[in-house]
């Protein structure tokens, strides 16, 4: 497994409006128009929230010895719940696996203690929710 814990880019703002629009000109794709109400193409976390996460998987790494097993870096799922389309952060372990278990293919393993969750999600939909 790569060691992807510096993996990402931060960006200037005019170059993530020129990604964001390359998105919405997607040719060959079908997709409502970025005014409509129901196109969802953007979520907001809260910062607290975030916060919260990092101070858990802070807590997690000091208190796991066995270092494939520390979290190293956060993968971003499609989700819907009932009523609309969402977003979940899940820590992934040195190794490349979701924590605490398995969220993408495979089983997620039994286990007998209730972890707190790490998971964050219920994210707000943009544009139609979130504040702009």
């Amino acid at each position: 497994m790569a060691d992807f814990t510096n993996t990402g880019t931060f960006i200037s703002a005019s170059t993530a409006k020129a990604n964001l629009g390359k998105y919405f000109k997607d040719e060959g794709k079908a997709q409502l128009s970025q005014d409509h109400p129901d196109h969802v193409f953007g979520h907001v976390f809260g910062l607290a929230k975030v916060k919260d996460l990092v101070a858990k998987i802070d807590q997690h790494n000091l208190s796991e010895p066995d270092v494939n097993k520390h979290i190293k870096g956060l993968r971003i799922y499609h989700s819907k719940t009932k009523t609309k389309n969402d977003v979940m952060i899940v820590p992934v372990t040195k190794d490349g696996k979701d924590h605490p278990d398995q969220i993408h293919g495979g089983t997620a393993p039994k286990t007998r203690t209730k972890a707190k969750p790490m998971i964050l999600s219920d994210a707000s939909p943009c544009p139609n929710v979130c504040p702009h």
